[in-house]
Formats: structure tokens, C-alpha cells, sequence
């Protein structure tokens, strides 16, 4: 949501059946019809030119709307004015940049922006398994030299083990500028996926207050895996991931809550809710002012977004 209450969405689209696809951006008013100030007639496109582009990400700061993904197989962030054209102060030029992160394939899911306007990417990539990236990058795009290893930081969540798998799905950023991963992780190998939340001072190092020293939690829930799809931090730093476990035979909304150190918050659940008699998930998180959880995804049977 932009401050004047506008609605901004990011995906990806194809021009046609044979085109490669592109990171898309479309801005609503604030009665849900097409902005037609942005971009051309209330729609942007974004080509990065290095295979097909998928959006997965959006942030909005001041007059800037920052959009993340991925495209080919690097972590691939733009940045557009509000009018929807490409920021050209950006990118050195582009107002794009395009990084490769591991030792293959890399793509973003999370995006937020520090108080300082550097932009943050989380997700996977190759790296003798699958782990935790992150990428920051200054105003002007370049990478940030002072946050990891030359702006990356990779991180092996559940070990170093053949097969070890490791998705960091979403990203936040506290009151004090620590760095929240969340997602999820395998602890053995071939084992089931494990809710996953990492957290990083601001240069990128892990952080060893939280997490029992590690800087790392992994928590099981259910009788099968546990995919963290959102994160999100409250007022008194708790950190809850939202996403599903499995349950008998179905997926089931669930959401867990940890303390400021990383401890299980008892108090709080985790807290696994049944909708219908099918597969039931949370996609994304919000907090209200009063502290309630908004959790939003999908249900079954019959088939229905929730809330």
C-alpha cells in the first residue's frame, strides 16, 4: 500500500505465448480500478534481458517502488518512480540489478528496505545444497561491500549433510536493524522440512543472541513438513512465521511465534487450524496496531482464499 492508500501488485506476464516473461507491475486506486497515471495505463513492465523475469516481491518508500525476484537464475531487483517508469538513478543507469548469488541458480522471495533506504533480498540458492541468501545493496544499486561477504551472505540453516535443502521464503526487518529470514529447512538428510527463521545483525553476521547462539531455529510441527511462507516481526520483537504443516492426511494453517531469543513462545501455540477438509495454508502475514495476527492464504473443500 502506498501512503495515499493506492494498491500496488507485482508478478509476472508474458506477452505472448512464445515471449519470455517479465517482471509485472500494475497500481490501483483506491476503489479498485486501474491507475491509469502509472505506467502505461495503469501497468509497467520490467525485461532484465537475462531469461525469463518472475516478481516475487514488492516494497514501497517514499516516491520508490522496488520490486524483487528473479531472473534467469540470479536474484534481480528494480526500482521505479511513482509513475511507474524504471528509476534510472539506480542500476548505474538501468535502474535495475541483476546478481548472481552461489555457485548456480538463485532466486529472490523476500524485499524490505532499512530506515537507511538500502534495499534487502532473501532467498536460496546452490551452494553445495540449498541455503539461506541474502543480498543488500546501496541506494544506488551497487552491492554493499560492508554487509557479508561483498553484500551476500549464504547460510547452511539445517547443516551441511548430502541433501540438506534449505528456502528462505520471506523477510524482516526489526525496530533495531536486525535481519529476519524465515522459511524452512531439512535437520537430516531426506528429512521432513522443518518451520526455519534465522536472524542477522546489520552487517550480515549471524546473530548469537538469538537462536540459542546459533542465530537459528528450527521447529517441527506436525507429522510431516512445515513450510514458513511469511514473517513478521511484533511491537515486543516476537518473531511468527506463518505458513502450513501436515496433519494427517492435510495441510493445515499454521502459524508460530518465538520470543526475542529465539525460544518457542508456549504461550502463543504453535497454533494449527483446520479449514474445511483439504489442504490449508498462510501465505502472508500482518500485524495490527493492537498486536492481532492477520493471517491470509487458501483453504479447501471448497476451494477459497481466507483470511
Amino acid at each position: 500500500l502506498q501512503a495515499d492508500g493506492k494498491i500496488v501488485v507485482a508478478g509476472s506476464s508474458c506477452p505472448n505465448f512464445t515471449s519470455t516473461r517479465n517482471f509485472t507491475i500494475y497500481r490501483y486506486n483506491t476503489d479498485g480500478s486501474l491507475d491509469t497515471t502509472f505506467g502505461s495505463w495503469g501497468k509497467a513492465t520490467v525485461n532484465f534481458y537475462a531469461g525469463a523475469s518472475e516478481a516475487e516481491a514488492i516494497a514501497v518508500q517514499g516516491s520508490s517502488i522496488w520490486v524483487a525476484g528473479h531472473a534467469g537464475s540470479n536474484f534481480a531487483l528494480a526500482r521505479l518512480t511513482s509513475s511507474g517508469t524504471l528509476d534510472y538513478s539506480f542500476g548505474n543507469g538501468s535502474g535495475t540489478v541483476n546478481s548472481a548469488v552461489g555457485t548456480s541458480s538463485a532466486f529472490a522471495n523476500g524485499l524490505a528496505i532499512q530506515a537507511d533506504g538500502k534495499p534487502v533480498l532473501a532467498g536460496y540458492a546452490s551452494s553445495s545444497g540449498t541455503v539461506f541468501a541474502l543480498t543488500r545493496y546501496t541506494a544506488n544499486g551497487a552491492l554493499d561491500t560492508t554487509f557479508g561477504d561483498g553484500g551476500k551472505v549464504l547460510t547452511h540453516v539445517g547443516g551441511t549433510f548430502a541433501g540438506n535443502s534449505a528456502i528462505a521464503t520471506s523477510l524482516a526487518i526489526q525496530s533495531d536493524g536486525a535481519i529476519v529470514a524465515a522459511g524452512y529447512a531439512n535437520a537430516t538428510s531426506n528429512g521432513y522440512y522443518r518451520f526455519a527463521a534465522v536472524r542477522y545483525t546489520g552487517s550480515g553476521a549471524l546473530d548469537t543472541t538469538f537462536g540459542s547462539g546459533t542465530g537459528k531455529v528450527l521447529t517441527a510441527i506436525g507429522n510431516g513438513d512445515a513450510i514458513g511462507n511469511d514473517v513478521a516481526v511484533d511491537a515486543n520483537g516476537g518473531v511468527i512465521v506463518g505458513g502450513y504443516s501436515n496433519m494427517g492426511s492435510y495441510r493445515q494453517l499454521t502459524l508460530n511465534r518465538y520470543d526475542q531469543s529465539g525460544n518457542l513462545d508456549s504461550s502463543f501455540g504453535p497454533v494449527v487450524t483446520a479449514i474445511g477438509s483439504a489442504n490449508a495454508a498462510a501465505q502472508g502475514l500482518a500485524i495490527q496496531g493492537d498486536g492481532k495476527i492477520i493471517a491470509a492464504g487458501y483453504g479447501n473443500s471448497p476451494a477459497a482464499f481466507v483470511v
